[in-house]
């Protein structure tokens, strides 16, 4: 089969990128023939077919006080002449018979999506993200969690702000309500979801629910040796931003004073992080760490902190934690209770509350037995329910179903 996997960003970004290379390797595995299509770039993985791919259009260009290059990149952005064209070239020169859509928009953009219909080639929208339901992409407005935009009432992002500069939350609103009413997410065969936390809610923004399915995401823990043996520090490992909770790991680690914690990553909080953490003797700040390095420092912790103050979709880092042998904390929001089970391969808390987490980090932290029971099972849940087979398996089946009804 010639599977076609399409992605704004062809090179490391983070947990999004690391589940579409993850596919790629895995369809590959199974003897399919398969592509990228996605934004050029001189970091990407692929470079074969750059020249198929689209011009890269850097969105923050569009926050300087240059109107006219400002309306050539929103421009670009909100319906792309040049993906559309390329795609449909792509498709016909590599025959490819099934499309796999990814992170699209303010990129590639949903442009591609008409032109593969034309083409007469089944479209499966594997949903990674809430891009297509919010336009501030994470379901959070000036801090909060918000659904306001459900419905396709996109115009609130214009009326809160979300994107923090009238201009940017206009030209969402118009992206969205543009491809909403052209009719284009509707050529779409279907949806596949990481969950059903998310299922449910794209269904409540809109969605047919007879186009969507529940795929776990994969995790391929076969070359990761596990350490259940407890370490000393405690761990936060993802993008230093509000929404992932750093400054609520913070603020716990404050009040435990006593414990070690280590920070791991990168992001626009980084100077904020390392200065809140030199002033901390009980807190280490890394800076971005991956693959096998980072799987050491996982091992040595004594679990992993995942305090995420968004609907976020399901946890990479929680995977590479249970590979690991380590538990993990979690907030009890978004998709993460899917992944966590309380009190079986780690402990849920209310989202936020630097308290509830503390107690919860304190707690466990001095049970050493609950510590090595719960990340068995995280490594379990890892070797069964997220099994590189099994999501392969679901997929492909899929697929052929789409293909069957042509």
């Amino acid at each position: 089969m010639n599977i076609l996997l399409v992605t704004n960003n062809l090179y490391a970004t983070g947990g999004d990128w690391t589940y579409v290379k993850q596919v790629y390797d895995l369809y590959r595995s199974y003897g399919h023939k398969v592509y990228f299509f996605g934004l050029k770039n001189d970091e990407n993985l692929d470079k074969n077919y750059q020249d198929y791919y689209v011009s890269y259009v850097d969105l923050h260009e569009a926050k300087k006080n240059k109107l006219r290059h400002a309306l050539k990149v929103f421009s670009q952005s909100l319906y792309s002449k040049e993906a559309a064209k390329k795609i449909a070239i792509f498709i016909e020169k590599f025959n490819i018979e099934i499309v796999q859509l990814n992170s699209i928009h303010l990129g590639v953009t949903p442009s591609v999506i008409r032109a593969i219909h034309r083409k007469g080639v089944p479209i499966v929208c594997r949903i990674i993200d809430y891009s297509q339901i919010c336009k501030n992409v994470n379901m959070v407005c000036k801090s909060k969690v918000c659904d306001k935009c459900l419905n396709n009432k996109h115009i609130n992002v214009v009326l809160n702000n979300c994107k923090q500069s009238i201009l940017t939350s206009i030209f969402v609103a118009v992206e969205a309500y543009f491809y909403t009413l052209r009719g284009d997410y509707k050529l779409i065969d279907m949806y596949s979801f990481q969950n059903n936390y998310m299922r449910k809610l794209f269904i409540k923004g809109g969605v047919d629910e007879n186009k969507t399915i529940v795929i776990n995401n994969p995790y391929d823990c076969s070359k990761t040796t596990p350490n259940f043996a407890p370490g000393k520090t405690i761990l936060f490992v993802g993008r230093l931003e509000p929404e992932k909770g750093i400054l609520t790991f913070l603020k716990s680690a404050k009040l435990n004073q006593n414990l070690q914690h280590v920070v791991v990553g990168d992001g626009s909080l980084r100077e904020e992080v390392r200065n809140i953490s030199s002033k901390l003797d009980n807190v280490s700040f890394m800076g971005p760490v991956w693959g096998e390095d980072l799987d050491e420092i996982i091992k040595m912790s004594r679990f992993v902190v995942c305090p995420s103050e968004w609907q976020e979709p399901s946890s990479y880092v929680a995977f590479q934690s249970f590979a690991c042998g380590k538990p993990v904390i979690a907030a009890n929001m978004g998709g993460l209770p899917e992944v966590i089970t309380n009190d079986v391969n780690g402990l849920l808390f209310s989202a936020g509350n630097v308290v509830e987490l503390t107690n919860k980090i304190n707690n466990l932290y001095y049970d050493t037995e609950k510590i090595v029971r719960m990340g068995k099972a995280g490594r379990q849940s890892v070797e069964t329910l997220f099994l590189p087979e099994k999501y392969y398996t679901d997929s492909i089946n899929l697929f052929n179903k789409l293909l069957n009804k042509q």
